[in-house]
């Protein structure tokens, strides 16, 4: 079984130095995730595959809401993981050495897909849950879930929140917003037992 890290994708980079951007967790592979879903389909529940999905979807999430803080001012260092308020144009870490320009931090993230959104409290509903999960059935349900989660908006007019697009756009490597939708119905014909 794989080793699963309680820290936040920005500690997972560990000895940033001063002036090297973070690094963020890419979208999950559709291959990695389908597997999962035809194996489960088929009633075979592989313990090292299922973690291998969820902690990957894990380190994503997590890339999301660190991404998501920066964006609204809190910005957590790569190198130690102080949080810190977002200053412009320098970021510098009080806490250790760390620092980068806002607009180099910005470009990391920038068309990546890494900013939460309508989709914020699934993003964290999975980084809090999937961590404590012990059965794997838990597990496949936690994956199940914030694959098939929507972004949900109040459109000006309606009264009611309306799903407006996946959240799996911001957590599936994917073309586009059809593609991952396709991806979605495909994964509905071998959804996990």
């Amino acid at each position: 079984m794989l080793a699963m890290q309680d820290e936040s994708p920005a500690a997972a980079g560990g000895s940033c130095t001063p002036g090297s951007p973070p690094q963020w967790a890419p979208r999950v592979k559709r291959s990695l995730i389908r597997r999962l879903y035809e194996e489960s389909a088929r009633g075979l529940l592989d313990d090292e595959l299922v973690d291998e999905v969820g902690i990957a979807l894990l380190a994503r999430c997590r890339s999301i809401l660190t991404v998501t803080e920066a964006v609204r001012g809190r910005i957590e260092c790569p190198s130690c993981a102080a949080v810190f308020s977002r200053t412009l144009p320098q970021l510098r870490c009080p806490a250790c050495e760390w620092s980068l320009a806002w607009e180099r931090y910005r470009a990391t993230y920038k068309g990546r897909q890494l900013f939460g959104g309508a989709a914020l409290p699934a993003f964290r509903e999975f980084s809090r849950r999937y961590p404590r999960a012990k059965r794997v059935g838990d597990k496949i349900v936690l994956i199940d879930t914030v694959l098939h989660e929507y972004h949900w908006n109040l459109i000006r007019g309606l009264s009611e929140p309306q799903a407006t697009r996946p959240a799996a756009a911001c957590l599936v490597d994917a073309r586009g917003l059809a593609d991952v939708i396709a991806f979605l119905d495909e994964l509905s014909g071998t959804r996990p037992t």
